[in-house]
């Protein structure tokens, strides 16, 4: 099989870090070799994106605060 081309993983959270192993695990354990994570966190208070920084390195991270009567899709 000819690989070819950057697969882009983008995963939304808001307070789910307990998840976080099993989701990346799963994620570093594919063989495609052009892999890119990009992590995007909605104002989690649980510490996700610290969390992501210090286990998960290579991910990309966004994150933005939840604002009154604003929700994220």
């Amino acid at each position: 099989m000819n690989n070819s081309g950057l697969v882009s993983i983008i995963i939304y959270n808001h307070n789910s870090k307990i998840y976080f192993d099993n989701c990346f695990n799963a994620i570093q354990s594919q063989t495609y070799p052009e892999i890119e994570t990009v992590f995007v966190d909605c104002a989690s208070t649980d510490g996700s994106a610290d969390y992501i920084r210090e286990h998960y390195p290579k991910t990309k991270i966004f994150t933005y605060p939840l604002l009154e009567n604003t929700y994220y899709a």
